[in-house]
């Protein structure tokens, strides 16, 4: 299928109302009850590489809280495993190295970069395969990529909470590192996008959380190309996949400077909570460049609240988007995707995720 074609619908005196998509990045993860029963004496890194936990860790969120789309239980950090730096993972600590990237010379060292081999990836292929034969026909199925900058700002900083204002990435991208990284990320990152795709994503997400702690023009100058050039070459060999992008942090005009460039192909812009939808909407609804969704963006933190603060902070948000509409016509409503701005928090309740769901798709309709 494709993106979100088959939308919920229901009729309302006498007018057919369309249904908003709603889905949650992490919404398989640390919140939910039946991923810590899952969890238990398993390690985060062999949950991913098991298919059949990982697609049952993905389906847990679907099936329980009747999502529109399941997004592949895995990490975007496995590329930098494949090239040799030995991905570790504490629940304390998060993701570490046991190499780490100071020098030209330390990649050029890396492993596993002259031959791209076609089955390390194939435990998130099998575990696709298992959630398509399991999914509903009209839940869109994602997988997911680190985005290059981000992966790369990773592999020199080991945590972006650790890496302050990510310095070491900032001098890398002066002093040759960021571009030997990029000649040997790409075609890892392509490898992995086409293994999702063949093993039945009909949508693929690239996560560019670092991508906000550049300025415009190390972000135009250094960002931008090698993401348009990982785009342009799996939009060329699968024409009918979707992209979503979700960056972090970033501004519009950044994001105006990536949607503007030449051969970008992006079908959601993903947007994080500190956006004015109403804004968004504004600049990025005119179809620049086949862009058919905004996605986003509710605070994460909202849903730690009490359900009744939470819901009067819902219909806030939905009240301001239906008075511009009123006022100006500019807030699509059919390609609005309802989401958060960032990832579920793990110390959200389980229950408000499963009331928010039914909230958003009683109320946030359209005809």
């Amino acid at each position: 299928m494709g993106l979100f074609e088959n939308r919920r619908t229901s009729e309302v005196k006498g007018c057919l109302k369309t249904h908003l998509p709603i889905w949650f990045m992490r919404q398989a993860g640390r919140y939910h009850s039946h991923y810590q029963k899952i969890k238990q004496n398993r390690n985060f890194i062999e949950m991913c590489k098991d298919p059949e936990i990982a697609a049952q860790i993905t389906l847990g969120p679907v099936l329980e809280f009747d999502l529109d789309a399941a997004i592949l239980f895995s990490d975007i950090l496995f590329p930098l495993d494949y090239m040799g730096l030995g991905l570790q993972y504490d629940d304390q600590r998060g993701p570490t190295f046991k190499k780490r990237i100071e020098s030209v010379d330390d990649l050029k060292k890396c492993s596993n970069i002259n031959n791209i081999k076609t089955n390390y990836f194939s435990f998130q292929g099998d575990a696709l395969k298992i959630i398509k034969r399991t999914l509903s026909p009209d839940t869109t199925l994602i997988g997911f990529v680190g985005a290059p900058f981000t992966l790369y700002a990773y592999a020199l900083e080991e945590s972006l909470n650790k890496g302050r204002d990510l310095l070491e990435a900032k001098r890398g991208l002066y002093d040759g590192r960021y571009l030997h990284f990029n000649s040997l990320i790409l075609p890892i990152l392509e490898q992995n996008i086409l293994t999702q795709i063949e093993a039945g994503a009909d949508a693929i997400a690239l996560f560019d959380t670092a991508s906000g702690y550049l300025n415009f023009f190390d972000y135009k100058n250094f960002l931008v190309p090698p993401l348009v050039k990982l785009l342009s070459n799996i939009k060329n060999l699968k024409k009918d996949i979707k992209i979503i992008y979700y960056s972090k942090y970033t501004t519009e005009d950044q994001l105006q400077e990536l949607v503007n460039s030449k051969f970008i192909d992006i079908d959601v812009l993903a947007v994080d909570f500190r956006f004015d939808l109403v804004n968004i909407f504004k600049r990025f609804n005119n179809n620049i460049n086949n862009i058919k969704y905004i996605q986003g963006n509710i605070d994460p933190f909202w849903v730690l609240l009490d359900w009744p603060t939470l819901r009067s902070k819902i219909d806030e948000l939905y009240d301001h988007l239906v008075s511009h509409n009123k006022h100006s016509n500019n807030i699509p409503f059919d390609r609005w995707i309802f989401g958060l701005g960032h990832g579920v928090l793990k110390e959200t309740p389980e229950e408000n995720i499963k009331r928010l769901v039914q909230y958003v798709q009683e109320k946030f309709s359209y005809c």
